[in-house]
């Protein structure tokens, strides 16, 4: 207790001694440090979840970050500091970036960059390419297709990878979703793209690029539901979904569980920052709403409802002004201003809003990120259902597995998973620290779990399976479907 306190103590008086004594340079990427600080307080969801998982001491944290960055030599070690600073949190979605220095002498030199648009005439993966799509090739740590009685399923035109283990008294289903990430399913997406493209002619903008990615995600969630339909035809007894490194995706993750449940599933809690990201978001919801208002062809019995939302999102548009004091943060560990907003409009709109009958009409529908998805297809499958996940499952992953398993279709099989929880809406927030020469994106928003709990902290298996480094994916497969097969024995 005593060299902790001699070591505070120094510490602090090499803090703030006099300033001279630090070279310009390390003046420099301080100032970035507290720019940092300052907005990882505004705009980091997790600061006070991922402080007090890791049990972490912000004052003990800021005060030798500071000490490093004080000693350090160069720009390269400067921005190492900042990344081990940034890898304390433990959280995926916490990323720092080398910022591309770029060589212009000339303020002439320096133009708007233009936009390359794909085009219809174009080769199929350079267009595709210019639309962030990727041929990625994912690492799979578990396999089932060893296992005796394991027979796969065609493969052909199906991204999808699925297979029949029977067993004595068992016949199980598995069926294997790498990523929720569309713009990854390469072949999919040329598949798509060599109809979409005779659509139009020259350029594909931003609409196109939506309408586009649009078509891939219902291209893929049709090739699930083929899937499901050939299991059915095989009259499985139960189905395995696995999800094991499972890096995330997007929204789309919500369809795909949608698939799997026999019921509309309710959506958990979630929060988000107080900050300009959100005030401008919540600010467009706004107007959405004073056009709904003004529409002369909306009942008032739902105008009723709207102006009870407005008044519910100009609230939270307040408390988005709302401050907390970073030196309260990382000089005294005062966590108790950091506190999100909880969001009322992750899965439907309030006040009984979405039920009602003119909501098609509304502008305000659009609020939902998840209401284009509102013609898919539900409830495809509703035998017993086992996720399988592993500590590589995150994220948007987390998300499904968190869906199926509080809304009870689903029994968690594996060990916790990554911890991820949420990550960015419209991008996120970014920092540049010009100085250090890093780009740090943070995460805006938090989900939580049934008991409460952020994501952060992973989602639990219901069943979960021990194993070691030292086996193979085949071995790791054999345990899971074992456990499985206990699990329906014990319960029949």
């Amino acid at each position: 207790m005593k060299a902790k306190l001699l070591f505070l103590t120094l510490s602090a008086i090499i803090l703030y001694s006099c300033s001279s004594n630090v070279p310009e340079q390390n003046k420099l990427w301080l100032n970035d440090f507290e720019i940092l600080k300052e907005e990882m307080v505004r705009g980091y969801a997790n600061l006070k979840h991922a402080s007090e998982k890791e049990n972490m001491n912000l004052v003990e944290l800021n005060d030798s970050t500071i000490l490093k960055l004080r000693a350090s030599k160069t720009k390269e070690e400067a921005q190492k500091i900042i990344k081990i600073f940034l890898r304390k949190f433990k959280d995926g979605h916490l990323r720092a970036s080398i910022i591309e220095e770029k060589n212009i002498t000339d303020e002439s030199e320096i133009k708007e960059p233009v936009v390359d648009y794909p085009k219809s005439t174009e080769q199929d993966s350079i267009a595709l390419n210019k639309m962030d799509f990727e041929d990625k090739k994912l690492k799979t740590r578990i396999s089932f297709d060893s296992i005796s009685g394991y027979t796969p399923l065609s493969s052909k035109n199906n991204p999808f990878s699925a297979g029949i283990i029977k067993s004595k008294n068992n016949k199980i289903g598995v069926l294997r979703i790498k990523i929720f990430m569309p713009y990854w399913f390469w072949e999919t997406s040329k598949s798509v793209w060599k109809d979409y493209r005779k659509t139009f002619e020259g350029n594909c903008d931003g609409d196109c690029q939506w309408s586009f990615l649009q078509e891939v995600e219902r291209k893929l969630t049709n090739k699930l539901i083929e899937r499901i339909h050939e299991f059915k035809n095989e009259g499985i007894s139960a189905l395995m979904i696995d999800v094991s490194s499972n890096g995330g995706g997007t929204e789309w993750c919500n369809v795909v569980a949608q698939l799997f449940a026999n019921k509309d599933l309710k959506h958990l809690n979630a929060s988000f920052i107080k900050h300009e990201h959100w005030k401008n978001r919540l600010e467009n919801h706004l107007k959405s709403i004073v056009i709904d208002l003004e529409n002369p062809i909306i009942k008032n019995q739902l105008k009723k409802k709207l102006r009870k939302f407005k008044l519910l999102i100009e609230d939270l548009i307040s408390k988005t002004d709302e401050t907390c004091s970073a030196n309260e943060v990382w000089e005294k560990h005062n966590t108790s201003c950091l506190e999100l907003i909880k969001n009322p409009i992750v899965s439907h709109l309030p006040f009984g809003i979405s039920e009602d009958p003119q909501y098609s009409e509304l502008e305000s529908k659009q609020m939902l990120s998840l209401n284009r998805f509102s013609s898919y297809e539900k409830k495809v499958y509703d035998g017993p259902l086992f996720i399988v996940q592993d500590r590589y499952s995150g994220s948007a992953t987390e998300e499904f597995n968190s869906l199926l398993q509080a809304n009870d279709p689903a029994v968690i099989v594996g060990e916790n998973s990554y911890g991820a929880g949420c990550g960015y809406t419209n991008g996120g927030i970014k920092t540049d620290l010009n100085n250090i020469g890093l780009s740090v994106r943070m995460p805006d928003c938090a989900r939580f779990m049934k008991d409460g709990r952020n994501e952060i902290y992973s989602i639990q298996p219901d069943i979960r399976v021990h194993w070691n480094k030292e086996e193979s994916k085949f071995e790791k497969g054999e345990k899971i479907i074992n456990s499985v097969i206990e699990y329906i024995n014990n319960k029949s």
